[in-house]
């Protein structure tokens, strides 16, 4: 109990529960299933090598009460914005999302995260934390939940920019599917303005990323270090808009995203309005099926499977093969084409895969 505190735990924390839950007691559902499911839902992840504890839970982390910043850092801090799509109103970070967020970047396999030592130069609060992410080197990624935004400061090389902002998108996705929310953030950057409540809104339109100020009248003018975050050319300006061409062309950029691997998050959700095809998906993906149950209500779950098998075997897991199997089956997947394709054109699709 003593560690958790700060996050951490072994398995002897439930041990009361035995003599106060029923539940318990019963030979159906032991404290181990408790330990499997809190796991299986993100809300705590395992330790390797941890001394205060087998199990780490940013929930049981204290809130921070006094005002926490980060040093100077090479690449000028990413901001995750949410706002509404149809009024583009600026709304506050859903709550839950950001222990679960942590947990998934904790759990993802791209790269070696862990948490950082509890010194006075890292945090480690339910809303600010501090993680010790590997590239070549060990560096840090600091999170910062500021209620209105997330803050993102990283302080290796810029170079890791771009895949740090991917590790953390897909973190986010992931998180907003299991709480069943609308993936309706943006990047953005502090307005130099330093109007507190104006965002720079990085977009992307064809072959430009762009930058929108939400209250400005003229979009601000964003220096190099701000860019790092997004593999880009030279910045131009067009229209009092600050643009930065980037490396390929719309039609170049959709040939690149094909040959991509697809998440499993974003596969579910382009493919759940069809899930009763589950067995043609997983026999066009050339994985087993016909051990998976028949029965109607369990479709979706098997599709998950199928995914799942499929991401797992490595064979052939590219958005151009997936995009093959819906055009081989035209009139079960046909909706589902037209929505993969409109997918892989959009600004979200870019900004999470290349």
């Amino acid at each position: 109990m003593k560690n958790l505190k700060e996050g951490f735990f072994n398995e002897d924390i439930f041990e009361h529960l035995k003599s106060k839950s029923v539940v318990f007691s019963l030979p159906e559902f032991q404290l181990s299933d408790l330990i499997k499911l809190l796991l299986h839902l993100n809300i705590i992840t395992k330790l390797e090598d941890e001394q205060k504890g087998h199990y780490f839970i940013p929930y049981a982390l204290p809130s921070y009460n006094e005002p926490v910043s980060v040093e100077e850092t090479n690449a000028k801090p990413l901001l995750i914005v949410w706002r509404e799509e149809k009024s583009e109103e600026i709304l506050p970070v859903p709550t839950g999302l950001f222990p679960l967020t942590i947990v998934h970047l904790l759990n993802q396999k791209e790269c070696v995260t862990k948490i950082s030592p509890s010194t006075s130069e890292y945090y480690k609060f339910r809303d600010a934390i501090s993680l010790k992410i590997t590239f070549t080197q060990k560096h840090t990624l600091h999170l910062i939940n500021r209620y209105t935004h997330i803050e993102v400061y990283f302080t290796g090389p810029t170079q890791h920019c771009p895949l740090v902002r991917k590790l953390l998108t897909t973190a986010i996705d992931d998180s907003s599917d299991a709480m069943h929310l609308k993936h309706n953030y943006v990047n953005a950057f502090a307005c130099p303005s330093k109007r507190n409540s104006c965002y720079c809104i990085v977009g992307f339109s064809k072959d430009v990323h762009f930058i929108n100020c939400t209250v400005c009248c003229e979009s601000a003018t964003i220096s190099n270090d701000h860019w790092a975050w997004f593999e880009s050319g030279p910045i131009v300006s067009r229209n009092a808009t600050q643009t930065k061409q980037v490396k390929d062309h719309d039609t170049s950029d959709q040939n690149l995203l094909l040959d991509k691997k697809p998440q499993k998050s974003d596969l579910l959700r382009l493919f759940k309005s069809s899930a009763a095809h589950y067995m043609i998906i997983g026999t066009a993906l050339d994985v087993k099926v016909d051990d998976l149950p028949p029965y109607p209500g369990a479709a979706t779950n098997n599709l998950i499977l199928v995914f799942k098998r499929w991401i797992d075997s490595d064979n052939d897991v590219t958005w151009r093969n997936i995009l093959e199997v819906c055009e081989d089956y035209l009139e079960d997947l046909g909706k589902v084409k037209a929505d993969l394709k409109g997918f892989l054109s959009s600004d979200k699709a870019r900004n999470k895969y290349l």
